[in-house]
């Protein structure tokens, strides 16, 4: 079943409301958390918000590129109430950076994947636009042949083909 993703912003706004100095909706006020934070989340909630509501909103909110790009080697860690509690190691550091570069790829992959689609859908457009133009000149030639106004190629006089042919 595919998350709620605006329950998810929903319950992000409401962690940043309730606990300013640790969570921001602002991508730029985003600093790395205490490994385990989402435990005292959870019990500092009481069942308010319901494990998989966190577990989407915590997925929403750290695995994105503006909270990987503050996971930096010695990056000053925080609790909830914004005290400090660790800082990043240089393992997770070099985590963030892969996760940010493969992100990087799958939106290059998908916007290849669309500037090709869009090559394709103009290419085949095209194609059909000079079909139809074909068919509708190939149409009014039919009725122009019909209508006496022209002779169809196929019965020209022979006088004409020997005339053509030499």
């Amino acid at each position: 079943m595919k998350p709620d993703t605006k329950a998810a912003y929903a319950t992000v706004e409401l962690l940043a409301a309730t606990w300013p100095k640790a969570f921001s909706v602002e991508f730029a006020g985003r600093k790395p958390f205490k490994v385990g934070i989402s435990k005292d989340i959870a019990a500092a909630t009481e069942g308010a918000i319901t494990p998989e509501e966190l577990e989407t909103a915590m997925s929403l909110y750290c695995n994105g590129k503006p909270y990987l790009k503050k996971l930096k080697e010695d990056a000053e860690r925080v609790d909830l109430d914004g005290h400090p509690a660790g800082t990043v190691t240089a393992d997770q550091g070099a985590n963030a950076r892969r996760r940010i570069e493969r992100i990087d790829q799958r939106q290059s992959a998908r916007v290849r994947a669309r500037g090709l689609a869009i090559e394709a859908a103009a290419q085949n457009t095209k194609a059909e636009d000079e079909a139809e133009k074909r068919a509708a000149e190939e149409a009014k030639r039919e009725v122009e042949v019909r209508a006496g106004k022209r002779r169809s190629l196929l019965r020209l006089p022979r006088t004409a083909v020997a005339t053509a042919a030499a």
